[in-house]
């Protein structure tokens, strides 16, 4: 379980790598809060296997943090080996596993060409249905997601561990939609919005490329999105439940438009 840290560091400064001193574990610490992690552009990565998913990656290590010898790390990455009880102090989890890297941040920037389908999340808030939006969407082979700018962070600690590694992979933009659908929308590109109105998936011709559109469970998609939709589809429910999940649904879609 992830736990809060409400005590900042004087100022955000990136520490040396010579041992995992005071300022080491201030510094990671204060990386559990956007506005640190924005200012120096680095996030955290807590475990064995995201920290082995991080090291397949083309992603910048900063540095690893971990006690003992029993995790190996390949190659240069730059190890310091500490306590548990420094990792402890340092980790966003209750009890540390074992192992941190801090890594630097990356921009992805939207694809000139599409050929398969792209994601666009529009006010997606919770960080648990982000990560596991990422996660789905890397397992069937999505393009990119497009971001709308009130997105929950990327970077934000459980966002990258409910991806479990696929926030290595994925291409993730944020940006304002309207402005990142209009090349694709003016190309032809087709944008199917999810939306509880919509004709269900199952009467839905499949061509590609196309863009999915998935709104948060609370507000659905935004006028400026939705607008711009070349069809709307929808999920068939038997129940008496109102919605489902954003990230159920979104894993349901994309199953269905990718088969």
């Amino acid at each position: 379980m992830l736990k809060q840290d409400s005590s900042p560091p004087d100022e955000a400064m990136i520490p040396g790598k010579n041992g995992a001193s005071a300022q080491d574990i201030k510094f990671v610490r204060s990386l559990q809060q956007k506005k640190f992690r924005q200012q120096n552009g680095l996030f955290v990565v807590e475990g064995k296997k995201m920290v082995e998913e991080l090291l397949r990656s083309p992603f910048e290590i900063h540095s690893i943090y971990t006690a003992g010898a029993s995790f190996k790390i390949p190659g240069p990455a730059p190890v310091i080996r500490t306590k548990d009880g420094d990792l402890e102090r340092m980790s966003s989890f209750a009890t540390s596993p074992g192992v941190l890297a801090v890594v630097k941040q990356k921009e992805w920037k939207p694809l000139e060409q599409l050929t398969g389908l792209s994601l666009v999340l529009d006010g997606m808030s919770d960080p648990g249905n982000m990560g596991t939006i990422i996660r789905t969407a890397d397992w069937f082979g999505v393009e990119q997601i497009l971001c709308s700018a009130n997105c929950v962070e990327l970077w934000n600690a459980k966002v990258v561990q409910a991806t479990m590694g696929s926030v290595f992979r994925m291409p993730v933009v944020y940006g304002a939609l309207p402005e990142l659908l209009k090349s694709y929308i003016e190309s032809g590109k087709k944008l199917v919005a999810a939306t509880m109105q919509g004709t269900s998936f199952q009467a839905i011709e499949k061509s590609f490329p196309a863009l999915l559109a998935i709104g948060s469970e609370a507000n659905g998609l935004s006028a400026e999105v939705l607008a711009l939709a070349t069809t709307q589809i929808s999920i068939p429910g038997r129940g008496k439940t109102e919605s489902l999940n954003a990230g159920v649904a979104a894993g349901i879609l994309m199953q269905q438009l990718m088969q």
